[in-house]
C-alpha cells in the first residue's frame, strides 16, 4: 500500500510539472539510434549531393549512395537497392559460379573429352587421311582451369570496385585500377588457353605470341597502376594500351589464316 501511494503522488507530481511520467529504456534509445544511422546510411542522393571525385553518371539522375568511408558500411548496401546493385551483383553471382563450376568441369572433362585430329598426309604420291586421338594431359586441365580463374578474378574484383565505388576518393580511385587490371587479367587467361589449344601441335608459334600477350599485359598494367601516367593528359595513352592489348588477338588469328587459309581456322573450331 506504502508503494501504491507513492507512485501516485510520483505521477501526479509528474503530470502538474508537465513532464513525461514515460522514460525509454536504455536498450530502447540505442535501438532508435541504430535504426536512425541505419535509415541514414541507406539514403539515395542525388548528383547534385555527391563530391566532385565521385564518379556519377549525367543520365542516372538518382540512387546514389552517400560516401561511407567504411568497408563494412559499403559492403552492407549489398541488401538493400540502389544504382550500382545490378552492376554488382551481375559480375558477383557469376564470379563465385565460376569458381564454383571448378570441379564440374574437370569431372565433365575427364569424361567426355576426346579430340580427334584429321590430317591428310602423302605416301607415295597419293593423299591420305588419318585420325589422332588426344586426352587432355594435366597441363591442358590446368589451362582450361585458369581461364575459369581469370574469368572468376575479373568479375568478383569488378564487383567489389562497383560495391567500394562510395568508400572515399581514394579507395574509389584503387579499385578502379583493380578492375582494369582484372580486366587484363581475363583478358590474358582467353589468350592463353585460345593459343595453347589454337596452337597445339606448333608449341613454338604458342610460346611466341605467349610470350607477346604476357609483355603487352604487363606494359598495359604499368601504364594503369603507374602514378606518372595517372593524370588526365595522359588518359589517351592509357586507354590506347588497354584497347591495343585487347585488340593483338588479331595477330594469331591473321597468322593462322595467311599461314594455313581458313580451312584451318574451321578445322580447329570443329575439332575442338
Amino acid at each position: 500500500m506504502v508503494l501504491n501511494a507513492f507512485l501516485r503522488i510520483r505521477l501526479i507530481r509528474a503530470k502538474k510539472d508537465g513532464k513525461p511520467h514515460y522514460q525509454p529504456l536504455y536498450s530502447d534509445v540505442k535501438k532508435e539510434e541504430k535504426e536512425k544511422s541505419r535509415r541514414q546510411q541507406r539514403r539515395l542522393l542525388t548528383p547534385s549531393e555527391l563530391p566532385p571525385w565521385y564518379d556519377s553518371n549525367p543520365y542516372i539522375l538518382t540512387g546514389y549512395r552517400p560516401v561511407s568511408q567504411s568497408f563494412w558500411t559499403s559492403l552492407k548496401s549489398w541488401t538493400y537497392l540502389h544504382n550500382e546493385s545490378c552492376n554488382i551483383y551481375t559480375h558477383l553471382v557469376p564470379g563465385v559460379l565460376f569458381l564454383l563450376a571448378q570441379g564440374t568441369l574437370y569431372r565433365y572433362i575427364v569424361e567426355n573429352w576426346n579430340w580427334n585430329w584429321n590430317r591428310t598426309q602423302t605416301l607415295n604420291g597419293n593423299a591420305i587421311g588419318t585420325s589422332t586421338s588426344i586426352q587432355l594431359t594435366g597441363l591442358d586441365w590446368g589451362i582450361l582451369s585458369l581461364q575459369l580463374f581469370t574469368a572468376s578474378t575479373c568479375l568478383l574484383v569488378s564487383a567489389f570496385y562497383h560495391t567500394l565505388s562510395n568508400h572515399s576518393e581514394h579507395a574509389a580511385h584503387r579499385w578502379l585500377q583493380f578492375d582494369y587490371v582484372g580486366i587484363l587479367t581475363l583478358i590474358l587467361g582467353n589468350f592463353i588457353s585460345g593459343l595453347h589449344f589454337g596452337f597445339y601441335c606448333e608449341p613454338a608459334l604458342k610460346y611466341f605470341y605467349w610470350g607477346l600477350i604476357l609483355t603487352l599485359s604487363l606494359l598495359t598494367a604499368i601504364t594503369l597502376l603507374s602514378p606518372k601516367f595517372r593524370g588526365p593528359q595522359f588518359r589517351s595513352l592509357r586507354l590506347a594500351a588497354f584497347i591495343g592489348t585487347g585488340l593483338s588477338a588479331i595477330a594469331p588469328i591473321g597468322h593462322v589464316w595467311l599461314a594455313w587459309g581458313s580451312n584451318r581456322l574451321e578445322k580447329m573450331e570443329t575439332n575442338s
